[in-house]
């Protein structure tokens, strides 16, 4: 008997792989979590500190890249770190990505640590 009250979510790492579909793992988790209105799932972005520091972020870039525009800057790197490099520093990483492509930016995503053991 299903009994959502019962079921826990904690999606500890994001794993890439060379399929594509199977690197959508925890999003697919997520957006069945929240259709299922799953009580237990916990999502590092849900977070009130994660959500404020990818707010700020979103902002500061926001507010820098017309800045790099006017001087003509062809490109921008920017690092995001945590501890493991397989979480937090995926999600916030990701995020931007997701932001800043669909505000028009051509962005370029790579994560530097996530086939280390």
């Amino acid at each position: 008997v299903w009994d959502k009250n019962k079921v826990v979510i904690i999606p500890d790492h994001y794993i890439f792989t060379a399929d594509s579909k199977s690197n959508r793992n925890v999003d697919i988790l997520r957006d069945f979590s929240r259709e299922q209105e799953l009580p237990y799932f916990y999502d590092v972005i849900d977070d009130p500190d994660a959500k404020g520091f990818l707010d700020r972020l979103e902002q500061f870039f926001t507010y820098m890249i017309p800045l790099f525009e006017r001087e003509r800057r062809s490109y921008l790197n920017v690092g995001i770190g945590c501890t493991g490099g397989r979480h937090r520093s995926v999600v916030i990483a990701k995020r931007l990505h997701e932001s800043f492509s669909s505000a028009g930016h051509h962005v370029t995503l790579s994560h530097r640590d996530l086939t280390k053991p």
